[in-house]
C-alpha cells in the first residue's frame, strides 16, 4: 500500500529555490496538490523565522528543509508549533552531523534527506516518519550514488515510506512509483513555470540548457555539490581548482562550503551574465523543457504529470514487457528479455555464455580491443557451444585498432547479434545488412538523435551506474531523455524499434521500474529489454567456468560502493577501491596539481592502466618483448592479482548476495510479479482519473436479502416497477410510545417511525450446522449475511460440484464482510459493559433515591440482568428507570 506521509493531495514535494522565499509560488504549489518545501540553505536563522511567521499566516500547508546541524532552529521548532507546517526535512552534510542529531517533537512529521547507503542504525535511532533519498542527479549536496541505486537500497532495507529526489521526469516518475517509491520530489523541473521565482535572465538560460550543463564539485573531498556549469563558467572551474588544492586539509569540506556560501547566487535577481553565476542545478534540470510543454503554470504541469503517470501504470497489466516469452525474448530466441552485458576479459568464455543462455538470457562475448586471432577464437568457440549469442565491440578505431577484423569475424561466423559501444550508425547498418541484428550504445540524447536519423532501430541506454567505462548521465536522466525522444517519434517509426535499459539494474525493483516506465510504449509495439553485467559477477557459474578467478568475486563481494577512476582525463571507468585503483586516482590528482596538460595526463593514465583488467579477471598478463617481438605470459599469485588488478563492477554490487546462481538472478527480474500487481492497484487510488482502482470485476454470482426482495431477480423487478418498500417500524423493533416524538429537537427521541423492513426472514440454522442455541447467538444481520453469501455461491454454481474453484486462484481468494451499522444483539451485548457506570449514575438520581430499599434493589437487579442477558427489561418503575438511564447514556456519549 502507499503510505500517506504528507497531507497534500498528491505524494509530491516541490522544493522552493534556495536563498529565496516567494509566497505566491508556495501558494501555487499548494493549490496544485503538491507540498511546497521552503529550502532554508543559505538563509540566516532570523530570516528563517521571519519566513516561518509569514507562512504560518497563509492558508496553505508547507514543509521546511533544515540542516540537522542547525541546533538553534531545531530547538526553536521543538518549542514553537506552526500549525500549517506539515513536514520538516532534515538534511546533513556529513554523517557525523547525523550521528549527533536528535529531534523529539510530537507536533511535527519529519523525514531525513539521505545521501548515503547503510544508515539504518542512525535512522532507527532518530526514528523519522520517512526518508527522502537524494541522488547524484539532483541539485546541491548530493550522493556518490544515483537516486536509482539509493532508492533500491532503502526500499530493500527499511519499511519507512521513501520519497525520491533526483532524475524525476514524466516517464521515470511512473517507474519510481512502480518499484515502490511512496512519493517524488521536484525542484528545477518546475523552474520555467510562470509562477517560479526566477528572473527572466535565469529562465532564458534554462531554456537553452543541455543535458551536460551541470557538474559535481567536491567528490574527492567526500562531499559532492552539483552546480550549473558550462565550459565557460569560470566560477565553477575555480571551485574545482580549490577542491584539488584542499585535498590534504583536515577541514577541506568546510573550507569548500564557505567558498560556496560566499558566491552563491539568488535566482530571483536579474543577471547580465547568468552563465557566470554559482547556483545549484541538477542533471534533471533539462526536464524543465518537457514540463513547460505540459503547461505554463505549475497546476497544469503537475496535473499532466500525474495523468501521464496514471496512463503509464495502467498499461502494465496488459503490456508488461519484462516477463518470459516477451516480444524481445522471442526475437532473441531466449526465455527472458535480458542481455548479459559484455565485460572485457570476463565474458570471453563460451562455457559461461552457454550457462547464461541455458538459464534464459542472451550472452554477449566481449571482443574489446582483442587481437584479431583471439577475437576469432572466441566467436568460433561461442558458435560451437551456444545456440544464440552476440558480439560486443568497441567501434572507435582510436580505442580498438582491430575493429575491421572484428567486423569481419562477426560476418564470418554469422553471429546472430552484435552491439557497439562507441560505434557509429554506418557500422550498425553494415552488420544489419549481413544479417546480424545490431544494437548501438547511445549514452546521450545527441547520439540517439543521430542514430535515429541514420535509420538505426536497436538501442542500449546505459547509465553511469554501470561497471567499466561509463558516460556522464545517470540512468534516470538518460532514460528519461531517451523515453521523451522515443515518445515523440511517428508511431510507425517507433513501432519498429527495440530499446534496452542498462546501468544500476540489480534488484527485482529495478525490473519493476522498467515495467512501469515502458509498458505503455510496449503496447505501441516497441520491444523492451534489460542488460545486466554486474549481477553475473556474483554467480557460481562465472567462477566455475573460469570466466573470472575466485578473488575477483571475493573482492566485489566485500565492497558496497564503487569509485570512478579516469574521470579527470575523460576516461571515466567504474571499479572498486583496491590498491591499484587508489594509486590510479592518486596519480590523476598529483598530475592535476602539477599542472600537466590534459594530453600528457591522459597518455600517462592509459599507460598505467594497460593489462590491469586481464590481471584482475584472469591473473595473468602478456609481456611484449620489443626486441624479439615475442609474447610471453606473466602469471600473478592472489596477492599480486589483488595489488595490480582492476576489478570493474557497477554500482549495483551492493545488492547482490555472495554467491548466487544465474537462474536466481533471472528469476528475480522476471518471476513473481504479484508484488508489482498489488502496488499498481494501490497506486490507482491517486493516479487514475477516477481516483479509484479500475481493475475489471467479473460478477459470477449474486445473492441478496432486501425489504420485499429476497433474491436479485425480485429486487430488479421492484426497481423497474418503482416498488416502495418502506413501511412503519413494528413496535417490537421500535416502541413509538417510548422513542418517537414528532418534535425533531426533542432529546433522545426519533422523529420518524418508518424504515425499510425485512419481513418473514427465517434463518435455516441446520443448513450451517448450528443448533438452536448457537443460532440464537447470531444477530439477525449476521444471519442475513450468511444466507446472502450462501445464495451468491449457489448462484455461481459452486455448490453440488457444479463448479470448482481453480486451485491456482485459491491462495489469492478471500471473503470480506463489512458493516458500518449496529444491530439489536450487538447493542445489548455492548450495553452490559456499561452497567457499573449506569448503576453509579442511577444512584445520583433524586427520584430513584426516594424509592424504598426493596424497590431500588429490584430496579438495579432488573437493569443488571437485562444488560447481562441482552433481554428486554421493563420493571414496575421502568418509566422512571428508562427515561433517566436514557438521559445518562446520552450524556455519556453511548
Amino acid at each position: 500500500m502507499i503510505t500517506r506521509l504528507v497531507s497534500s493531495r498528491l505524494p509530491l514535494l516541490a522544493y522552493h529555490p534556495p536563498k529565496v522565499c516567494d509566497n505566491a509560488y508556495m501558494q501555487a504549489l499548494d493549490r496544485a496538490g503538491a507540498l511546497p518545501i521552503l529550502d532554508t540553505e543559505f538563509l540566516t536563522n532570523t530570516e528563517i523565522i521571519q519566513h516561518l511567521d509569514r507562512l504560518a499566516g497563509q492558508d496553505l500547508l508547507f514543509g521546511l528543509r533544515l540542516a540537522a546541524s542547525n541546533q538553534a532552529l531545531v530547538d526553536y521548532l521543538q518549542r514553537n508549533h506552526v500549525a500549517n507546517l506539515d513536514l520538516i526535512v532534515f538534511s546533513y552534510r556529513t554523517t557525523q552531523e547525523l550521528k549527533r542529531f536528535h529531534f523529539d517533537s510530537r507536533d511535527y512529521k519529519y523525514v531525513l534527506e539521505i545521501v548515503d547507503i547503510k544508515l539504518e542504525r542512525e535512522i532507527e535511532r532518530i526514528a523519522p516518519h520517512g526518508l527522502i533519498v537524494k541522488g547524484m542527479e539532483a541539485p546541491g549536496k548530493v550522493a556518490r550514488n544515483s537516486a536509482f541505486i539509493i532508492l533500491q537500497w532503502y526500499l530493500e532495507n527499511t519499511d519507512l515510506p521513501v520519497f525520491v529526489h533526483g532524475g524525476v521526469g514524466r516517464h521515470t516518475a511512473a517507474g519510481l512509483f512502480a518499484m515502490g517509491a511512496h512519493g517524488i520530489v521536484l525542484d528545477n523541473q518546475l523552474y520555467l513555470a510562470q509562477e517560479a521565482p526566477l528572473s527572466a535572465s535565469y529562465k532564458d538560460l534554462l531554456r537553452g540548457l543541455e543535458e551536460k550543463d551541470s557538474t559535481i564539485v567536491g567528490h574527492s573531498l567526500n562531499a559532492g555539490y552539483r552546480f550549473f556549469a558550462k565550459l565557460g563558467t569560470r566560477i565553477v572551474k575555480s571551485l574545482r581548482g580549490q577542491e584539488i588544492q584542499l585535498a590534504d586539509e583536515s577541514d577541506a569540506d568546510e573550507m569548500l562550503y564557505r567558498e560556496i556560501e560566499k558566491d552563491f547566487a539568488r535566482l530571483d535577481e536579474t543577471s547580465d551574465t547568468p552563465v557566470q553565476s554559482l547556483f545549484y542545478l541538477g542533471q534533471d534540470a533539462v526536464f524543465a523543457r518537457h514540463f513547460i510543454e505540459m503547461g505554463t503554470d505549475v497546476a497544469t504541469m503537475i496535473r499532466e504529470l500525474f495523468l501521464h503517470i496514471g496512463a503509464q501504470l495502467k498499461a502494465v497489466d496488459e503490456h508488461d514487457p519484462l516477463q518470459a516469452d516477451s516480444a524481445l525474448a522471442r526475437e532473441h530466441g531466449t526465455r527472458y528479455p535480458i542481455m548479459q552485458g559484455p565485460m572485457a576479459n570476463v565474458s570471453d568464455n563460451a562455457d559461461f555464455g552457454a550457462a547464461v543462455f541455458a538459464n534464459g538470457g542472451l550472452p554477449f562475448f566481449a571482443l574489446g580491443n582483442l587481437p584479431a586471432d583471439l577475437a576469432d577464437d572466441i566467436l568460433k568457440n561461442g558458435k560451437d557451444k551456444v545456440a544464440r549469442f552476440g558480439a560486443g565491440m568497441i567501434g572507435i578505431e582510436a580505442f580498438n585498432q582491430t575493429i575491421a577484423h572484428h567486423l569481419a569475424s562477426v560476418k564470418k561466423y554469422e553471429v546472430p547479434f552484435a552491439l557497439f559501444a562507441g560505434g557509429i550508425p554506418a557500422q550498425v547498418k553494415e552488420l544489419e545488412a549481413s544479417g546480424t541484428r545490431t544494437y548501438l550504445h547511445t549514452p546521450s540524447l545527441s547520439m540517439l538523435e543521430n542514430a535515429l536519423d541514420k535509420g538505426c532501430q536497436r538501442f542500449i541506454f546505459e547509465g553511469s551506474e554501470a561497471g567499466g567505462h561509463v558516460g556522464e548521465l545517470s540512468s534516470l536522466v538518460l532514460w528519461e531523455q531517451a523515453m521523451e525522444k522515443m515518445d515523440r517519434l511517428p508511431e510507425d517509426q517507433r513501432r519498429g524499434t527495440t530499446i534496452v535499459f542498462a546501468g544500476g539494474i540489480g534488484t527485482r525493483r529495478a525490473s519493476q521500474f522498467v515495467s512501469g516506465m515502458t509498458a505503455r510504449m510496449a503496447g505501441d509495439g516497441v520491444k523492451i529489454g534489460i542488460q545486466v553485467g554486474t549481477s553475473y559477477l556474483f554467480s557460481q557459474e562465472i567462477v566455475e567456468t573460469g570466466a573470472i578467478k575466485k578473488i575477483y568475486q571475493d573482492v566485489v563481494c566485500e565492497r558496497d560502493e564503487t569509485i570512478l577512476m579516469g574521470h579527470t582525463v575523460g576516461l571515466a571507468s567504474r571499479t572498486v577501491a583496491t590498491p591499484f585503483s587508489k594509486r590510479m586516482i592518486e596519480n590523476e590528482h598529483r598530475r592535476l596539481k602539477e599542472g600537466q596538460p590534459l594530453h600528457d595526463r591522459k597518455k600517462a593514465f592509459e599507460k598505467d592502466n594497460i593489462g590491469s583488467l586481464l590481471i584482475g579477471a584472469k591473473a595473468f598478463c602478456p609481456d611484449f618483448d620489443s626486441a624479439s617481438g615475442e609474447v610471453c605470459l606473466i602469471d600473478y599469485d592472489e596477492k599480486e592479482q589483488f595489488e595490480c588488478g582492476n576489478f570493474m563492477v557497477g554500482d549495483c554490487l551492493t545488492f547482490n548476495p555472495c554467491t548466487t546462481t544465474i537462474a536466481k538472478i533471472h528469476a528475480a527480474f522476471f518471476e513473481g510479479k504479484e508484488e508489482l500487481a498489488a502496488r499498481l492497484n494501490a497506486l490507482e487510488s491517486f493516479s487514475s482519473p477516477l481516483k479509484e482502482i479500475e481493475d475489471e470485476i467479473a460478477v459470477i454470482g449474486m445473492g441478496c436479502i432486501y425489504p420485499d426482495a429476497d433474491d436479485p431477480a425480485r429486487l430488479w423487478e421492484n426497481i423497474i416497477a418503482k416498488h416502495y418498500a418502506i413501511d412503519e417500524m413494528p413496535a417490537d423493533r421500535l416502541d413509538p410510545d417510548f422513542y418517537y416524538d414528532e418534535d425533531r429537537k426533542a432529546p433522545d427521541k426519533s422523529y420518524t417511525k418508518i424504515a425499510g423492513i425485512v419481513k418473514d426472514f427465517v434463518f435455516d440454522h441446520e443448513r450451517y450446522g448450528y443448533t438452536d442455541e448457537k443460532a440464537a447467538r447470531l444477530s439477525r444481520s449476521q444471519q442475513m449475511v450468511l444466507e446472502s453469501a450462501y445464495r451468491a455461491v449457489a448462484d455461481a454454481g459452486y455448490l453440488n460440484d457444479e463448479r470448482k474453484l481453480d486451485p491456482r486462484f485459491a491462495p489469492s481468494t478471500a471473503v470480506v464482510v463489512a458493516t458500518c451499522l449496529g444491530n439489536e444483539l450487538g447493542n445489548d451485548l455492548h450495553l452490559k459493559y456499561w452497567y457499573p457506570e449506569l448503576k453509579h449514575h442511577l444512584n445520583q438520581i433524586e427520584a430513584f433515591n426516594t424509592l424504598d430499599e426493596a424497590e431500588r434493589t429490584r430496579l438495579q437487579e432488573a437493569l443488571r440482568d437485562g444488560m447481562a442477558n441482552g433481554l428486554d427489561y421493563e420493571p414496575v418503575h421502568g418509566q422512571l428507570l428508562n427515561i433517566e438511564a436514557s438521559r445518562i447514556a446520552h450524556h455519556m456519549g453511548i
